[in-house]
């Protein structure tokens, strides 16, 4: 049994997912005010309703991308799309315009320093007053889970409620072609009906979470092992004391804790990932100076025609074939149990939030004027 880390362990943790920044989440949530000044709105959409769900994302550049991503999330059962454009070039702000059930915003700042502030910024302002659950989720990153054929997110929603759950946890897959990665192109229509496949071993569970997977197996040395975190909150409940300090263990703690119940498949490695990375390694705008394109560059270099597919990998086949492999766990939409419930504490920190904290007023004046 993996042994649950200690409060003193999260606070060295986060510190070192936010380069020693943050230590608490008053920290955060004080920086988050700060840096919502650096977003502009480009254009609103209706507030949402109580029961809503929202999804929120940072996007550069995701022409190609964003149309599957939203018809995805749709297709769950997403009301409204809140997305953050960082500095694209391309069409995106374009096919964004065209959805009428997106709110843009313009990003100012830089995204290494900004993209978990902003989006816990924006989450707040928009969902504080009903509480709405939210989706986190980057534009290659698509949620599948045990049974979402015949049941959206509503349900699965009002499934965790009753098991007394306020994140739904997964498990990020990373799938690939059966060709180079300079060799598979981004897919025309739905691109889960694709061929993909993943490593339905390779993984192991340490006391910060699951690791390993087809980035651990290909990019790793002897020397130099790739060290990933494939831990994933996508779905959760947000009140006024939470927030995204860092991307894959999101504050308050004691609520990750729950069974691994979805995946996220990672559809990072098509043939537009290579300019990406020299982009990345160029700008050093990700975690340690882009530390993990650093490598995905250097083993790019050296293998033009590397390609992540070997003996051993499986086609995926939908969730069933995840649940199969024991990478997800089966749901019985029948029978919910309880797990993680809001402790006396939890709920008197955000009722103080509340009454005292953050209320990201600058992003929810500029929404009310739209």
């Amino acid at each position: 049994m993996i042994k649950a880390l200690t409060p003193q362990e999260w606070r060295d943790k986060n510190k070192q997912w936010s380069d020693g920044r943050f230590e608490t989440i008053d920290e955060f949530l004080l920086q988050a005010e700060k840096a919502s000044r650096e977003l502009e709105l480009v254009r609103g959409c209706p507030c949402l309703r109580p029961n809503d769900i929202a999804l929120f994302t940072v996007v550069r550049n995701e022409e190609v991308r964003l149309p599957a991503f939203l018809n995805h999330y749709r297709n769950l059962g997403v009301d409204r799309f809140f997305i953050i454009d960082d500095h694209s070039t391309d069409e995106t702000l374009n096919v964004l315009y065209d959805s009428g059930d997106v709110e843009i915003w313009r990003a100012k700042g830089q995204f290494k320093e900004g993209k978990l502030l902003w989006l816990t910024a924006l989450i707040h302002a928009v969902t504080h007053a009903h509480n709405n659950w939210v989706v986190v989720a980057d534009a290659d990153e698509f949620l599948v889970y045990d049974g979402m054929e015949a049941h959206d997110l509503h349900d699965l929603v009002q499934l965790l409620e009753q098991s007394c759950e306020r994140r739904l946890r997964a498990v990020m897959i990373d799938v690939y072609g059966k060709n180079s990665i300079r060799n598979t192109p981004w897919p025309t229509g739905d691109p889960l009906k694709s061929e993909w496949f993943y490593d339905p071993d390779n993984y192991k569970r340490t006391k910060w979470g699951v690791q390993g997977g087809a980035r651990w197996r290909v990019f790793s040395t002897e020397e130099d092992p790739f060290l990933n975190a494939l831990d994933k909150y996508p779905v959760g409940y947000f009140d006024s004391a939470s927030g995204l300090m860092n991307p894959h263990q999101p504050y308050p703690y004691h609520l990750n804790n729950g069974p691994i119940r979805a995946a996220m498949l990672h559809l990072k490695f098509t043939s537009d990932f290579i300019p990406l990375v020299e982009r990345a390694v160029q700008e050093k705008q990700f975690w340690k100076g882009a530390r993990e394109y650093r490598i995905y560059q250097d083993a790019l270099r050296n293998n033009p025609d590397l390609s992540l597919y070997h003996q051993g990998s499986q086609r995926v086949e939908g969730s069933s074939s995840l649940k199969d492999a024991g990478l997800i766990v089966p749901i019985d939409w029948e029978q919910p149990s309880g797990h993680a419930k809001a402790p006396l504490r939890h709920k008197l920190h955000a009722r103080i939030r509340d009454l005292l904290g953050p209320h990201f007023r600058d992003l929810s004046f500029k929404r009310n004027r739209s």
